[in-house]
């Protein structure tokens, strides 16, 4: 049932590392972080990673990446505020890092994270060969679960830990809905 998989999730689940990009999707899995957190007393760590490449550097760059860090830093704490304020256990992490998908294996690694939940933009075909894909790499290069949403609501909880996504019936019923999210789940095994 979908109250036992729940159960199972937040004893499992109370270092909830979430990457957070400054866009809808990400804050659909800060929601799905949030209710697993309040139900486990778990913490949530909200990680923003500041791209910066050194090829792309500009002649004041100490000046442009400390007012983009100081952006980020100040955007991350309002979001953290909103959507977890006083109800669940947090802390915001900014970094600065060329590779977003190895700065979060880092940060998991570092932070002993149970769980990594982040956003995927559902790319597919050419489009996610060519641009790759953060959250996929991070699926892949993890050393803790990672469950991934897709959509502006993220309403799904898995029935159990083995079948981490919607069956057909609710695939359909949430198109009828027209809800578009989806939840997955991945964890990476040592023998490949």
């Amino acid at each position: 049932t979908m109250e036992s998989a729940m159960e199972t999730l937040t004893k499992l689940f109370r270092k909830i590392l979430c990457p957070i990009e400054f866009e809808p999707n990400s804050m659909a899995a800060l929601e799905f972080a949030s209710r697993i957190a309040q139900e486990s007393g778990g913490r949530i760590c909200l990680l923003h990673v500041v791209s910066w490449s050194a090829a792309a550097v500009p002649v004041d760059a100490a000046e442009t990446l400390f007012e983009t860090k100081q952006s980020a830093t100040a955007k991350l704490h309002q979001i953290a505020t909103e959507k977890l304020g006083e109800i669940v256990s947090h802390e915001t992490t900014i970094t600065v890092a060329s590779d977003a998908a190895a700065e979060v294996v880092r940060i998991a690694s570092q932070w002993k994270a149970d769980v990594v939940i982040m956003a995927t933009h559902g790319r597919k075909g050419l489009s996610r060969m060519v641009l790759g894909s953060v959250a996929e790499r991070v699926v892949r290069e993890c050393p803790c679960p990672v469950l991934t949403v897709r959509g502006q609501l993220a309403p799904v909880v898995p029935r159990a830990i083995g079948d981490m996504s919607p069956s057909a019936s609710e695939r359909g019923q949430d198109a009828a809905k027209g809800n578009k999210h989806r939840v997955s789940a991945s964890k990476r095994h040592s023998g490949r």
